[in-house]
């Protein structure tokens, strides 16, 4: 009797379109034209990845990235929730391919002592992140060349 009823379940589960959706390979800036159409959804991109004191960000491109503060919606980035990505400390920028899931709402982050915390500039971003792999070594501050 337990098998049948867990052989059904599992069919069920298995046939449920809600039950799974692939991960949606996009970029940052389909991300911010249609922010509601991927809200919830779990996506990869390619890009560079930003862990830096205020600007923990993913942005197309290392231009984008530069060009932060410009007036073009899409060079702000999305924001990133690095919170359980086992990552070492530390600050970077790196291009990367990023998987994680989009909130187009005000990112949470946990504060040191547990507390959650609206994440400065709290704009749409991802979370549950995953570094899918790193594609280059670490870059340089726009314009900085001792770095």
């Amino acid at each position: 009797m337990i098998i049948p009823l867990l052989f059904a379940v599992v069919t069920a589960v298995a046939q449920s379109p809600a039950t799974h959706r692939p991960t949606a390979g996009v970029t940052v800036a389909q991300i911010l034209a249609s922010p509601v159409r991927w809200d919830g959804r779990r996506v990869r991109i390619a890009g560079l990845a930003a862990r830096e004191f205020e600007n923990n960000r993913l942005f197309d491109s290392y231009e984008d990235y530069c060009a932060l503060g410009e007036p073009d919606f899409h060079r702000e980035g999305l924001r990133l929730n690095w919170d359980g990505a086992h990552l070492r400390p530390g600050r970077f920028r790196r291009m990367a391919v990023i998987e994680g899931v989009f909130h187009n709402t005000p990112m949470i982050s946990n504060a040191p002592d547990g507390t959650q915390i609206i994440t400065i500039g709290g704009g749409p971003g991802l979370t549950d992140l995953r570094v899918v792999r790193w594609t280059s070594a670490p870059l340089t501050r726009c314009g900085d060349p001792r770095e």
